[in-house]
């Protein structure tokens, strides 16, 4: 692997040990798929590949994408998603409908045409009509984190959503420390390299302020079990709370 990598002309990254940590995961999914196939299951399973984090910094690249691995910028969260069923999912397809982790045990749900159990809340939805119709339009409803805590220089307390406003995708990521915002629009910059909210406009001032709605009323719902924690400020210990949008 040491000598491939050396010879190519532009490498992605030159850690052969990343390199090798690849190559097993794709010889572990070839022995999955081969035992499907001998048992005769192929076409009766579902498989779905991704990841839970963008590339660590120093070992890869996430070019065009913005950062790594640990922060909330699409090279820390944008991954690859493969969905895999012949028959069912037409090959050579895609589709770019927003989805996240807590969307697959729903999906698995959906595609096993299992109901979702009764009293159990669910924070993800299904997409399994996506995977058999990939052209179907699917409106998810935002995605929102919430990060309370530090991580090293890459992560500090936060909260983060994209949503789909006027068939544009934003994202608008709130910094406790200090209350400041920053708003990317990531269908004309994946690369996150124009924060709108230094260009002062009242269109981009007023999806600011829907976007700080939605994560508010996110943060305050009243779901059994939902609890989020909140840093405090370091500068007078207060307690903070989520954040409201500007009047």
């Amino acid at each position: 692997y040491e000598k491939k990598l050396k010879s190519s002309p532009k490498p992605l990254h030159g850690n052969v040990k990343y390199a090798a940590m690849v190559e097993s995961v794709d010889e572990a999914i070839g022995r999955v798929m081969a035992k499907l196939q001998e048992s005769g299951l192929t076409e009766e399973t579902l498989i779905i590949f991704t990841s839970d984090n963008g590339g660590h910094r120093g070992a890869t690249s996430n070019r065009p994408l913005r950062r790594a691995k640990g922060t909330f910028y699409e090279g820390g969260m944008r991954v690859p998603l493969i969905a895999r069923r012949p028959g069912s999912i037409p090959a050579g397809s895609h589709s770019d409908t927003m989805v996240h982790a807590v969307d697959y045990y729903p999906t698995f749900l959906a595609a096993a045409g299992v109901s979702n159990p009764q009293g159990y809340y669910l924070d993800g939805h299904s997409f399994a009509n996506i995977l058999t119709s990939p052209k179907t339009k699917r409106q998810r409803p935002p995605i929102c984190y919430h990060f309370p805590g530090y991580m090293d220089d890459r992560a500090a307390p936060s909260s983060t959503i994209i949503s789909e406003i006027d068939g544009q995708r934003y994202k608008l990521i709130h910094y406790y420390e200090d209350g400041h915002n920053e708003l990317y629009n990531i269908t004309k910059d994946i690369g996150e390299k124009t924060d709108l909210t230094l260009q002062k406009s009242r269109d981009y001032q007023n999806k600011e302020r829907k976007l700080l709605t939605h994560i508010n009323s996110w943060l305050t719902q009243q779901t059994p079990g939902w609890q989020p924690a909140y840093p405090s400020d370091r500068a007078t210990g207060k307690k903070l709370t989520a954040p409201t949008p500007p009047r």
